[in-house]
């Protein structure tokens, strides 16, 4: 029974405590695609934003172009000029503030912050004024709407691209080296220091989309 024991620890058959390198290649494993996701993730909110300013910007134009030597003078003339552009309207009357305010707003479709604020005559649908408006306040003007919808700049997509996938490459590249060296060790800091940044210029873009 001995000489069983003793075979068997000469032998290494009998169960081995775990490595501290096996310890490192399991959070290596998990870290190798969760930084990556992450990057990921945040090119996807850039892009987002980057289509919302195109779309929103071709929205503009579109409903420039609909009421380009247009002048509808009922609010049921401007919905049939605007048709399938047209998502919802709410009417505001009287108040005791405004005791003669009579205005509606037209929510547009696709919903890229844009809608059409229209002041009535009081207690008619005859329309005294229309603008068009972007996100809450800022009018944009129906002869020139690229003026105030200010196109992306042809570069912020190689950037956004530059900040997300090439450190999530090199991270993949990177990681599963079981020995790393320096220069690995030095890449792998700048990545992680890099992604608070990259996070944060996400949060911004996905905020002007949602809101």
């Amino acid at each position: 029974m001995t000489e069983n024991i003793d075979d068997t620890e000469r032998s290494g058959e009998g169960p081995q405590p775990e490595r501290p390198e096996e310890l490192t290649s399991a959070t290596d494993r998990k870290l190798r695609w969760f930084v990556p996701a992450v990057f990921a993730l945040c090119a996807v909110c850039f892009f987002l934003d980057l289509s919302e300013s195109y779309r929103r910007i071709s929205l503009a134009k579109d409903i420039a172009d609909t009421l380009r030597g247009e002048n509808p003078t009922e609010l049921d003339g401007l919905l049939a000029l605007l048709d399938e552009h047209v998502d919802r309207v709410w009417r505001f009357g009287p108040s005791e503030d405004h005791p003669e305010r009579n205005n509606a707003v037209i929510g547009l479709k696709p919903r890229v912050q844009l809608k059409m604020s229209v002041e009535l005559e009081p207690e008619t649908d005859s329309i005294r004024d229309t603008s068009l408006i972007y996100f809450s306040s800022d009018e944009v003007s129906l002869d020139n709407p690229r003026a105030d919808l200010s196109e992306p700049p042809w570069w912020e997509g190689p950037f956004f691209l530059a900040i997300t996938l090439c450190p999530a490459w090199l991270w993949l590249k990177v990681c599963p080296r079981p020995r790393k060296g320096i220069l690995s060790i030095a890449a792998m800091a700048a990545i992680v220091l890099l992604l608070p940044f990259v996070l944060i210029l996400a949060g911004i873009s996905l905020m002007r989309v949602w809101f």
